[in-house]
């Protein structure tokens, strides 16, 4: 009974290792191109992903990738996975390659045919990172690394020409849709309130010297700003010729509740009213100017 168990459990391990040993150079390079997405790619570890990575990086010529058959695959008839779901492979400390006389050639003609079919470029813009690269474009990290040896992407410069696993117009019909803006959301309110409305600029202001005076809390009739209060400032053009008036009440496309007048803004505006904001200068600075339409 000794003996059967013994050999049972010699006969799992010589499976386990058959299967090990299975892992070829062509199985590395094909689930690294497409992200170790493919059926027979899905039992790769974690340590398993970075070795095939590294590998593929220095041509199977690392010492660390003599358990890999040196047999590899034409790499264009990889198709590519666009995946941008996968989560970045962990990066191992990288080795500088070992060349092996009888492999050197094979290697360097197996990696041009791995770019041979990759011509499409893109050229790096202001900011551009190789995270953000690659979250724009849906590629792996690891991959742009591979088909761009001689780019140090840690000092990534502007203007750069980097080879991309995608078609050119693929390419050009990403940055088109990155570059356009889109218009600014009209601010209206569901509900259009009865009376007189005018389209007016709207900017903001805070209870600050540099934006008022020396009595940045006294507004133009004497009332006196308390912060959190929901208060305008009107040109004076709104005052005399559309009688926007101290204490009157309006409504503000875009914002919710009425706004009293009780503040007047320098003769130089007109059309224009400011949103008091009280100490915030950072929600000031965001309002910026925007054309909205008041309602009274």
């Amino acid at each position: 009974m000794k003996k059967i168990i013994f050999f049972m459990i010699l006969g799992f391990t010589a499976i386990i290792f058959a299967q090990e040993s299975t892992r070829s150079a062509d199985d590395a390079l094909e689930c690294v191109r497409l992200n170790f997405k493919a059926p027979k790619c899905k039992d790769f570890t974690t340590k398993e992903r970075n070795l095939a990575v590294e590998c593929v990086r220095s041509n199977f010529t690392a010492p660390i990738c003599k358990q890999y058959n040196q047999t590899i695959l034409d790499p264009n008839s990889i198709e590519p996975s666009l995946d941008d779901n996968i989560a970045p492979i962990q990066k191992t400390p990288s080795i500088e390659p070992i060349a092996q006389p009888d492999q050197k050639v094979n290697m360097q003609n197996s990696s041009a045919n791995f770019t041979s079919n990759f011509q499409s470029t893109y050229t790096s813009e202001r900011g551009d990172t190789l995270g953000k690269i690659a979250i724009k474009f849906g590629v792996a990290q690891g991959e742009i690394k591979i088909l761009n040896p001689s780019i140090d992407f840690r000092e990534l410069k502007t203007g750069t020409g980097i080879v991309m696993p995608l078609p050119q117009d693929k390419i050009n019909a990403i940055i088109k849709a990155s570059k356009v803006t889109k218009k600014p959301e009209e601010y209206k309110i569901i509900a259009e309130p009865k009376g007189r409305k005018l389209k007016v600029i709207a900017s903001a202001y805070t209870s600050c010297v540099s934006q008022t005076d020396s009595t940045p809390f006294i507004a133009a009739w004497g009332y006196r700003l308390t912060p959190g209060e929901k208060v305008i400032a009107v040109s004076r053009d709104l005052v005399g010729q559309y009688g926007l008036t101290n204490g009157l009440k309006v409504r503000i496309s875009g914002l919710d509740g009425y706004y009293t007048v009780r503040d007047k803004m320098n003769q130089r505006y007109t059309k224009h009213i400011d949103i008091y904001m009280g100490l915030d200068k950072r929600k000031a600075l965001r309002w910026g100017r925007r054309s909205v339409t008041i309602y009274w």
